[in-house]
């Protein structure tokens, strides 16, 4: 009934610049259902976004949200979850990310996106190949990949201990200082759970860090910095260090 609902809106008011328009898991569980929407004016990006984006808009910022890496549709109920609590995220696969921001700033799918410079995050599946975009870029995400952290807070998810990307994404942490860096892990294995419902778990650890630094909500931080535990939710294991410089800053 809820697809049937969106497909009635898009209907009445069309995406324009669209070449092809998805519904996928009736939206999304967030509160602004989105739409995948790969533009013609956007070649080789997936868009997702809340489909009335001047009422998402009206209610909450929307960031922008990178993601960079083999992208397609492994990854399409994570990042459609991810845009259904209020961001616009590109999955730009291998692409320039400076080039592909601009064209995503620019393409007519998100005519009624804000004016001006939004929140941006970065999420790679991409590791040493990430490539980091100016703008207000306030993190990184690295699932399932690493490199050493940039200048910002970053986290890296891991499918676990024994995974193959942990030793890589644990040296990667160790050898960075002087911002917050974090180390998320859940026995998913290489898989992940991008295909679970919603992109399950990854999902829901992805949006907290992100609700923290692109929307500046306090009790999400907390769950990373410990005084909420990561431990709370099940299967999950986190490391963290230089967490006075996020607690000092008020963030």
């Amino acid at each position: 009934m809820l697809a049937l609902m969106i497909s009635v809106f898009l209907s009445s008011c069309p995406v324009q610049g669209d070449g092809n328009t998805r519904i996928i898991e009736e939206g999304g569980a967030g509160s602004y259902k989105a739409v995948a929407v790969t533009p013609r004016d956007c070649p080789g990006t997936t868009l997702y976004f809340p489909a009335d984006l001047k009422a998402a808009a009206a209610k909450t910022t929307l960031p922008v949200v990178l993601f960079e890496g083999e992208g397609g549709l492994k990854y399409e109920k994570y990042l459609n979850e991810i845009a259904s609590f209020g961001y616009v995220v590109a999955d730009i696969g291998r692409a320039d990310p400076e080039s592909a921001l601009e064209a995503v700033k620019a393409s007519e799918a998100l005519r009624d996106m804000p004016a001006g410079d939004l929140p941006l995050a970065i999420v790679s599946a991409a590791g040493p190949a990430t490539a980091l975009p100016q703008g207000d870029l306030r993190t990184v995400v690295y699932v399932h990949s690493s490199q050493p952290a940039p200048a910002l807070p970053v986290l890296y998810v891991a499918g676990g201990l024994d995974a193959d990307a942990y030793l890589r994404i644990q040296k990667d942490y160790d050898a960075s200082d002087g911002q917050f860096a974090a180390v998320a892990t859940y026995p998913a294995g290489a898989e992940g759970t991008f295909n679970d419902a919603f992109g399950g778990s990854y999902s829901m650890i992805t949006l907290q860090w992100l609700e923290w630094l692109l929307k500046d909500k306090p009790w999400s931080r907390t769950i990373f910095t410990g005084e909420e535990c990561i431990c709370f939710y099940t299967g999950w294991g986190i490391q963290y260090k230089n967490e006075d410089i996020v607690i000092n800053d008020n963030q």
